[in-house]
């Protein structure tokens, strides 16, 4: 069996999409959702902090941001794992649809990147990463919506090492 990952010995920060609704943040290399359990692991509770983060209401991404640095001191690594896709004709899909990927697969992410970007340049030291799809890439039938919002995350993460 191979060892796990010792990226928990940093502050690691991460926005997962637990249910396709609720976009949360989390911190730590694993995050408890309801009902599960943390098994074969190192951490200790007092390591792991789960903030309930709405990825499309951007106004309150520097508050989760300080209150990770208040509890830890610094954040390390930033995941950026949240995005929801869409099946759709682009004929039968309301602008609405649109708009809502925009703001979390795009928008949410470049707004929780930006609250903790600052605090990784006084530092000199951070890593982003920000977990895609190849649908960013290849556009993918019945999902231009997703497929657009993809790749503006494409085309935008290499440029934050300008």
């Amino acid at each position: 069996m191979s060892q796990p990952a010792r990226v928990h010995a940093q502050p690691c920060l991460f926005s997962e999409d637990a249910d396709g609704r609720s976009e949360r943040m989390g911190f730590g290399v694993l995050k408890k959702r309801e009902g599960e359990q943390i098994e074969n692991s190192n951490l200790k509770e007092k390591e792991i902090l789960v903030l309930p983060l709405d990825l499309t209401d951007t106004s309150s991404h520097e508050a989760a941001t300080k209150a990770v640095l208040q509890e830890f001191g610094k954040i390390d690594i930033l995941v950026n794992n949240s995005g929801r896709s869409q099946r759709s004709l682009v004929l039968e899909t309301n602008l609405d649809v649109f708009k809502e990927l925009i703001n979390l697969n795009y928008l949410g992410t470049v707004s929780l990147t930006k609250c903790v970007l600052p605090h990784m340049v006084e530092r000199k030291q951070g890593k982003i990463v920000t977990v895609n799809s190849i649908a960013g890439i290849a556009s993918v039938p019945l999902s231009s919506g997703y497929c657009a919002s993809k790749h503006a995350l494409r085309v935008r993460q290499p440029k934050l090492c300008a």
